[in-house]
């Protein structure tokens, strides 16, 4: 009897003791639940808390999030050549309060999804900046550069589990810059993840080398990409130009350094390029309320290696050079100048001297 007594007070115990467990790990859950939701990293539940040091850095789970939650009238849209412009110096070129939606190498349907996301937010759109990257152009019309988060994209509320018991967001984007503050990002400056780079030639030149020159892409694969073109054009873009007739659009060809040609002119790309670029910008053209500015043929900043820290981006400076000139028309494309503009800069390329960038190169080591 005293054995029984004794297994009915240990199983007693136990089932206290899991009772216990259970409302401890239920309190732990309700609470991890409520501080994801109240402070809300990735903004899909409301606008960022005033005062709270968020961190943004995560483009493909905070966009969506920016954009449903976040109020603005202007976006800028591309890839990562854009991540650097500062939302002020939208306010000083344009007087608009901007949002940023870049996606990292983005294709014409993640530019797309870009646009939704705004279109959807119920914020009026005075104007949409668009940084084109004319070899992304012709992806396939499914593609997307990066597989995205759907639960933080749909309205399915239940696969939200995976935002709200997300280790990452819990130690990462609340604890972290709750307890360290410097860790947070400048409002004014987010995405901006080039701030703290070195720029200058070291940086462009480094591990820059000859190449043979190959021939190119033949006639048939370039219908081949123009059709793309013209089928992400038409999937993605012509009918949200169209049902926008009160939004402008800056649809600019960012400057990159004119090294970052190199390897399209040895493995025969410039024709491609210089083909699609023609034809992307005549459809264009074709609308009211659709601004064409070309940055990629500016000399006093493609050779400029101070203002990139790669061969490809740029810094904030050089940004809002950009923005600045387009407020003020320069560099803007018409009917008439488009096809000489476009097949001027890539004849440049073809009849560049690199061999002083090769020479320097060879001197060039970056740790």
């Amino acid at each position: 009897m005293a054995f029984e007594k004794n297994i009915k007070t240990d199983k007693s115990k136990y089932r206290g003791f899991l009772a216990l467990f259970l409302a401890t790990a239920a309190l732990l859950a309700a609470g991890v639940v409520a501080l994801v939701v109240i402070v809300d990293p990735f903004f899909h539940y409301h606008k960022p808390l005033s005062g709270f040091p968020y961190i943004i850095d995560d483009q493909l789970s905070q966009n969506p999030g920016l954009a449903a939650n976040t109020e603005y009238n202007a976006i800028s849209v591309g890839s990562s050549v854009t991540v650097n412009m500062r939302i002020s110096d939208f306010k000083d070129s344009f007087g608009l309060d901007a949002v940023k939606l870049p996606y990292n190498g983005a294709y014409p349907k993640d530019i797309s999804n870009a646009l939704t996301l705004a279109d959807s937010s119920g914020n009026g759109l005075k104007a949409v900046f668009w940084g084109v990257d004319t070899t992304s152009l012709s992806a396939y019309p499914d593609e997307i550069k990066y597989p995205l988060p759907e639960y933080l994209y749909d309205r399915n509320p239940f696969n939200d589990v995976f935002y709200i018991f997300n280790k990452d967001v819990l130690l990462d984007y609340i604890i972290k810059p709750f307890i360290n503050r410097s860790s947070a990002t400048d409002p004014n400056e987010y995405y901006c993840t080039y701030q703290d780079f070195t720029f200058g030639p070291e940086r462009v030149l480094d591990g820059f080398e000859k190449k043979d020159k190959v021939v190119g892409a033949n006639e048939d694969s370039i219908k081949e990409s123009i059709e793309r073109i013209g089928t992400n054009f038409d999937l993605y873009f012509d009918g949200f130009f169209k049902d926008h007739p009160d939004t402008e659009f800056y649809i600019y060809f960012p400057p990159r350094s004119i090294c970052y040609w190199y390897d399209y002119r040895q493995d025969g790309s410039l024709k491609l390029l210089s083909d699609e670029e023609k034809y992307f910008i005549g459809g264009l053209l074709e609308y009211e309320n659709v601004n064409v500015y070309y940055f990629e043929d500016d000399l006093d900043i493609i050779t400029n290696f101070d203002n990139y820290f790669d061969r490809v981006h740029f810094g904030a400076e050089t940004s809002a050079e950009i923005l600045r000139r387009m407020a003020s028309k320069e560099s803007r494309l018409t009917k008439e100048n488009y096809e000489k503009t476009v097949e001027d800069f890539w004849k440049l390329i073809e009849e560049y001297d690199y061999d002083v960038y090769f020479d320097r190169s060879e001197n060039t080591q970056v740790n």
